[in-house]
C-alpha cells in the first residue's frame, strides 16, 4: 500500500484541482468527498496537503475546509474503500486519530441501525455489516505505526 500526502490546492470560491497531476484513484476520492459536499449543501474550499493522507487504494483522509450557508469550518472527510464521511475539525487532532473517529462513528451508526428495528432487513444489515467491517479495518490502520511515520 502505497502511502503518501495529499494533494494542495488553491483556496477560491472554485476548488481549483490539477487533475492530471493525481493517479485515477485519487481522483476518483476527491470526486466523492466533493460530490458528499454537495449533497449536503457544503462547498469544499481548501484541502490540506499536510494534514490529509491517502493510503492507495484503501483510504484516504482529508483536512478540509467546507463552507456551509457562509460559514467556513474545518473538517476531516473519509473516503475510499468504506462509506464516505464528515466528521468536524475539533473531533481529530491529526489524520491518524481522525482514523479512530471514524472507526467510532461507524460503530454508532452499525448500533443504532441495529437498534431502529427489532427485525433488521436484508439491506439495513448489509449496511450494518458494511460500517462494522469499516470501523474494524480503520481500528487496523491507526494501530499500524509504520503507516504514520513521518518521511
Amino acid at each position: 500500500m502505497a502511502v503518501q500526502p495529499a494533494h494542495s490546492f488553491k483556496s477560491q470560491l472554485k476548488l481549483l484541482v490539477d487533475w492530471q497531476d493525481l493517479d485515477e484513484w485519487t481522483r476518483l476520492q476527491l470526486l466523492q468527498i466533493e460530490n458528499f459536499c454537495h449533497h449536503h449543501g457544503w462547498t469544499l474550499r481548501r484541502i490540506s496537503d499536510q494534514q490529509s493522507k491517502v493510503m492507495t487504494p484503501i483510504v484516504s483522509i482529508w483536512q478540509v475546509v467546507i463552507d456551509n450557508q457562509g460559514v467556513q469550518k474545518v473538517a476531516w472527510m473519509i473516503s475510499g474503500d468504506l462509506p464516505v464521511d464528515m466528521v468536524y475539525g475539533e473531533k481529530a487532532k491529526d489524520a491518524r486519530d481522525a482514523v479512530r473517529v471514524f472507526s467510532r462513528k461507524f460503530i454508532r451508526k452499525a448500533q443504532m441501525l441495529k437498534q431502529a428495528s427489532a427485525v433488521v432487513p436484508s439491506d439495513e444489515k448489509s449496511k450494518m455489516q458494511r460500517l462494522v467491517k469499516a470501523a474494524a479495518d480503520l481500528l487496523v490502520l491507526y494501530h499500524e505505526d509504520s503507516l504514520w511515520e513521518e518521511s
